[in-house]
């Protein structure tokens, strides 16, 4: 089974799509934490913490516990370039998220030693 979190989107806010464009236009690591599930807490599904490639982090998560356990282990899964879901509990409450890293395009760079070999039919399939 597969949930899809469809949100809208403010034009003039920082939000994952423009932290997913700046990461893949500056070739460099951010993270999204999302929340998709709660029981309990005061805070709403979709709430997230946003890390772009400079280290600026934005957050709409309500609760300031949850959001700075989840901003702690945002950090540490950036570090550790890998995505994971994680379940936090409270007294009488958990909440669901979904911390993960935004890679940058692996870049592709062909050399050849070699001038009968061509690269042309490679950079066909790369368009």
């Amino acid at each position: 089974m597969a949930y899809i979190l469809i949100e809208r989107l403010k034009v003039d806010e920082v939000n994952a799509l423009s932290v997913i464009d700046q990461c893949l236009s500056t070739r460099k690591l951010g993270a999204v934490a999302t929340v998709f599930k709660t029981e309990g807490i005061a805070t709403e599904i979709g709430n997230s913490i946003l890390i772009d490639p400079s280290g600026s982090i934005v957050s709409t998560i309500t609760n300031p516990k949850l959001e700075n356990m989840v901003r702690d282990d945002l950090q540490v899964v950036l570090k550790q370039q890998r995505s994971v879901m994680q379940l936090y509990s409270f007294s009488e409450s958990t909440a669901e998220v979904f911390l993960e890293v935004i890679q940058p395009p692996v870049s592709l760079s062909l050399q050849s030693l070699n001038r009968r070999l061509s690269f042309k039919p490679l950079l066909k399939h790369k368009k």
